[in-house]
């Protein structure tokens, strides 16, 4: 039977101006941990990170316009092999920055990660989330994390009454933002998917009119151990009698 994995944490968000915000993962962290960092940026002119041996996804950033009407999402992984706290990627960009690392336990500990993933974005500014994206997983108990980015100048909360009626246990995981430049934020949910299907988007309620941009995956736990070939075998004697 597939191992369901298990949402383990995440580390204060960072934010910066014309700086650099360097995320941290959690103080916790394990070795093959999966960490997943988000950052959201007004525009992906000059928008980098030094990445500190996490991956970009294929795809990323995911995003839509510039200055006061944009919002990009850059996303990153890594596995972890070492324990304890860790340096995450450090992001820039010239108007504002704000990440966060979130960790994951009891993922796969060899190749990628996950089953599916793919992010998008809505250009028009709407204060209903909808993560249109068509995914579908091949692989029984995954944990989905579905991520979002807005760009609305402030710091106060900005996401609620997320759902996804093909999930269950769905709790929210972020919901964080920045008054720096044009500010922006970052909200995410985790949800279980038991049985392969389709995920369908998850959303949500903004409280300000934004544009949005989002990202989904399904992270697989470790593959299932076999029959073992190596058991002695006793022998069988038939015994006919006549």
């Amino acid at each position: 039977m597939a191992v369901l994995p298990t949402y383990f944490g995440a580390d204060v968000a960072v934010e910066s101006t014309s700086g650099s915000a360097a995320t941290q993962a959690t103080t916790d962290t394990a070795v093959n941990d999966i960490m997943i960092a988000l950052c959201e940026a007004p525009s992906n002119s000059g928008f980098a990170a030094t990445t500190n041996g996490f991956t970009e996804f294929s795809g990323s950033p995911f995003g839509t316009g510039s200055g006061t009407t944009g919002t990009w999402l850059k996303v990153l992984w890594k596995r972890a092999t070492a324990s304890g706290g860790q340096a995450g990627p450090v992001f820039s960009q010239t108007n504002h920055t704000i990440g966060r690392v979130f960790n994951f336990r009891g993922c796969a500990t060899s190749g990628n990660p996950w089953d599916v993933s793919g992010g998008s974005f809505t250009s028009t500014a709407s204060t209903g989330l909808v993560m249109v994206k068509s995914l579908t997983t091949t692989e029984a108990s995954t944990l989905v994390f579905a991520a979002a980015s807005e760009g609305f100048d402030s710091a106060s909360v900005q996401f609620s009454s997320w759902g996804n009626s093909n999930l269950a246990s769905i709790v929210e995981r972020s919901d964080v933002g920045t008054a720096l430049g044009n500010g922006g934020g970052l909200g995410a949910i985790t949800g279980t998917r038991l049985a392969t299907g389709r995920i369908g988007g998850a959303h949500a309620l903004l409280a300000n009119s934004f544009a949005q941009s989002w990202f989904i995956i399904a992270l697989k736990g470790p593959a299932a151990a076999g029959p073992s070939t190596s058991a002695k075998m006793e022998p069988m004697f038939i015994v006919r009698q006549w």
